[in-house]
């Protein structure tokens, strides 16, 4: 039985932060090949069939267009439409930094954000209470 890594451990670190260069590698590649062949991101995603079906919102409803909104820059509508995207972002942004800086400082400088599961259990709120709103509101 594998050994379970525990949170905040160097291990978990480490992988997280491999996997936050393969996400910004992937998502380079998908943006420049967006932009050059002329493709709009709303083709490759569907609507919502949840909300095409149901007429709710889903926990997801909103996500692609905050997205296109943050490459526009526009922050504000991007917290309007999905505020965890723009909440991730800038978590993954600060996860990437610091843990570069404290990584190519031979871990002297000791700034590296670590993960915990309450940032989980954050998002998990945040989507909530955003979809419960958004329903709530239509």
């Amino acid at each position: 039985m594998p050994k379970k890594k525990k949170e905040g451990s160097a291990e978990v670190d480490t992988m997280l932060y491999y996997i936050g260069w393969g996400l910004a590698a992937f998502v380079l590649f998908a943006g420049g090949f967006l932009k050059y062949s002329g493709i709009s991101i709303y083709r490759i995603f569907p609507p919502c069939l949840f909300r095409l079906w149901s007429g709710y919102y889903c926990p997801g409803c909103g996500g692609t267009r905050a997205a296109a909104a943050l490459l526009r820059g526009d922050l504000a509508a991007s917290f309007s439409y999905h505020p965890i995207v723009p909440l991730g972002v800038f978590l993954y942004l600060w996860f990437m930094l610091s843990q570069t800086i404290e990584r190519i400082s031979g871990h002297r400088i000791r700034i590296g954000m670590h993960y915990r599961h309450i940032y989980s259990w954050l998002a998990l709120a945040v989507i909530l209470f955003h979809v419960i709103e958004k329903n709530r509101m239509r």
